[in-house]
């Protein structure tokens, strides 16, 4: 449940940017924002497995610079997704590094977390 509200945050976001900064976002129809939501989920996923690749590589091979590289790529994952999606998906354009990185802070801000575990959860759920 928790997932399909951050695709639907997401997609609000992305909608929001596009009457807020129509010069900069312009997103064609409904369609090419669900398949840009649903696309900017995948790539973020691919590159978070990307970064996780490079420090693997670098914990393996003793390297800290490719474990750094992968650190900075995964900060930067929603902001090359965007590049992405916004290269390969018809009717959606983002102008600009500035929108890209407003709207991948507004995702990450809004993105609902996994609720923590803690033992008083765990025992309370028992209980339910």
């Amino acid at each position: 449940m928790r997932r399909i509200l951050n695709l639907f945050i997401t997609g609000l976001i992305l909608w929001m940017a596009s009457k807020m900064a129509p010069e900069q976002v312009q997103i064609k129809d409904f369609g090419t924002l669900a398949l840009a939501t649903v696309s900017l989920w995948l790539v973020t996923i691919i590159i978070y497995v990307i970064s996780l690749l490079f420090m693997a590589g670098g914990l393996i091979f003793e390297s800290c610079s490719w474990v750094i590289l992968g650190l900075f790529i995964m900060a930067a994952a929603k902001i090359l997704a965007l590049y992405a999606i916004d290269s390969w998906i018809p009717g959606l354009s983002i102008v600009g590094f500035w929108p890209k990185f407003w709207i991948a802070f507004a995702c990450s801000m809004f993105t609902l977390s996994r609720p923590s575990r803690t033992r008083i959860n765990q025992q309370n759920d028992r209980y339910e």
